[in-house]
């Protein structure tokens, strides 16, 4: 059974933001993220995935680098993954 995904997607510099139901993707290392937590200092940059940890409820926590630094312990809820463009023609 293959997975619901709804997705809006709207276009933001050259990229494609999906915004999707999280619960039924699976986000990997080298993913890039917009992060959405108004208690980070890093709230509403781009990063990139590179940890994944699952926790003992069976959900997954990660570390997700920035420019200027990395956050952990991120929850799904708290990431939108960005899908790049395809822009050759």
């Amino acid at each position: 059974m293959l997975p619901n995904i709804s997705r809006e997607i709207k276009y933001n510099n050259g990229l494609i933001v999906g915004k999707n139901n999280i619960k039924d993707m699976v986000l990997k290392e080298g993913d890039k993220v917009i992060l959405h937590d108004v208690h980070s200092k890093y709230d509403g940059e781009t990063g990139t995935i590179n940890g994944v940890m699952e926790t003992m409820f069976g959900s997954s926590n990660y570390t997700i680098k920035f420019e200027n630094g990395q956050e952990s312990g991120i929850g799904e809820g708290a990431l939108e993954l960005l899908v790049e463009e395809d822009t050759e023609e």
